[in-house]
């Protein structure tokens, strides 16, 4: 191990099993000598307890319970990159991004999971000061990030040396001092393996819809912020089992679920016995006839798939900030949206032949802009990352 270059893996939301392999740790330890640092204990304790049973300690795991001990570790390591997957204004990145510098230690950042930035309208954006008036403790909540993100200075893209581009959106928010490299979405690197063992599986002409849950009552970065979820459980199920009655009737086709993965439905299924399925999201989005979502960037394999995608609102996300999101993904795809606390009153007029029309145009521009960059190499990033990566050790030395 001691010839291998060395790098730390950085992260304050967990380490599940699905990180193993969207940070392509399977790939990059067979390279390079890897150590992966969990924060989340003394960052978001509540999240951490909340989600521990998730954790997945593979061999090169280590559980942060003190920042002084992970500089140590480091200290000691000394390796010569680190990838930066912290949240952008912690205390704990904040001292860490520090520390890093101060080492002369190179952050790597991957810039993954890009969405359209938030075009409002004038009355969007009276409706959203409206939103945050009526919200104090969110209001505020709000204002002392945007105050603790200057003053601090924390970004992630301003604070790393490496960037890897994912997108043609993306480019606009980097430093020209930043060293780029093309590449593309976690998402894509899951669509490239995907496809490259592609075979006959159990969704194949099943003739399904998918629902790409995001576990909307309970979501994982809500509880994260301290915020309040972006509508209530009593509320949101009632509401989306409705429409997803209605529209398993109108298109003689059942919905699937296809769990967010952090959700935990082991004590009970809200949609009323639908068929709820994890770690299947990309299999079950390319054998389906139509896509439902909110926000989720698993749209991302309905763009790949060139699949149709109605999105979905409610009463009380129209309150949220997700609404103009939601807003933001329909109309970059050209995509239908519909409220599932109103549709009832224009369900009559809803006309499935004209809302499953794609358009090409709009799906292409969405990958160069936010799923894969038109520079980008059609390789596993890893191999990408991996072959730059090795190349700077050799000149360096």
């Amino acid at each position: 191990m001691d010839s291998m270059t060395k790098i730390v893996i950085l992260t304050e939301v967990g380490f599940s099993q699905r990180d193993y392999f969207r940070w392509g740790i399977k790939k990059i330890q067979k390279i390079f000598d890897i150590k992966i640092l969990d924060f989340t204990k003394i960052s978001y304790p509540h999240f951490f307890e909340v989600h521990k049973e998730k954790i997945y300690e593979s061999g090169n795991y280590h559980e942060i319970q003190e920042i002084n001990k992970a500089k140590n570790l480091i200290d000691n390591f000394k390796p010569a990159f680190a990838f930066d997957n912290m949240t952008p204004h912690s205390n704990n990145s904040r001292q860490i991004r520090e520390f890093l510098k101060k080492k002369k230690i190179k952050t790597v950042h991957i810039q993954s999971g890009l969405v359209p930035s938030i075009k409002r309208k004038f009355y969007e954006k009276l409706h959203r000061i409206f939103s945050l008036i009526l919200r104090p403790r969110f209001f505020l909540l709000k204002i002392k990030k945007i105050f603790k993100n200057k003053l601090s200075g924390q970004n992630k893209e301003k604070n790393c040396e490496i960037i890897l581009i994912s997108g043609l959106k993306g480019i606009k928010k980097i430093n020209k001092n930043k060293e780029i490299i093309y590449s593309h979405s976690y998402d894509y690197e899951f669509y490239l393996d995907y496809t490259k063992n592609l075979s006959s599986n159990y969704f194949s002409k099943k003739n399904f819809i998918v629902f790409l849950d995001q576990y909307v009552p309970f979501h994982p970065g809500a509880i994260m912020r301290g915020e309040k979820p972006k509508a209530t459980k009593k509320n949101y199920y009632p509401a989306i089992n409705n429409f997803f009655s209605f529209l398993e009737n109108k298109s003689k086709k059942k919905i699937l679920i296809a769990a967010h993965p952090r959700a935990d439905y082991s004590k009970k299924n809200p949609f009323q016995n639908r068929a709820i399925i994890e770690n299947k999201t990309i299999e079950l989005v390319n054998n389906a006839d139509i896509v439902l979502a909110h926000t989720s960037t698993s749209i991302s394999f309905a763009v790949l798939f060139k699949k149709p995608i109605i999105f979905l609102t409610s009463n009380e996300i129209i309150k949220s900030y997700d609404d103009f999101r939601i807003h933001s993904l329909a109309r970059e795809l050209n995509s239908v949206l519909i409220n599932i606390d109103k549709f009832e009153s224009f369900s009559e007029s809803i006309d499935l032949n004209e809302i499953i029309k794609i358009n090409n145009k709009n799906y292409r521009d969405y990958k160069r802009n936010y799923i894969k960059h038109p520079n980008s190499e059609n390789i596993s990033m890893w191999d990408n990352i991996a072959n730059i990566l090795t190349n700077k050790i050799e000149i360096k030395n």
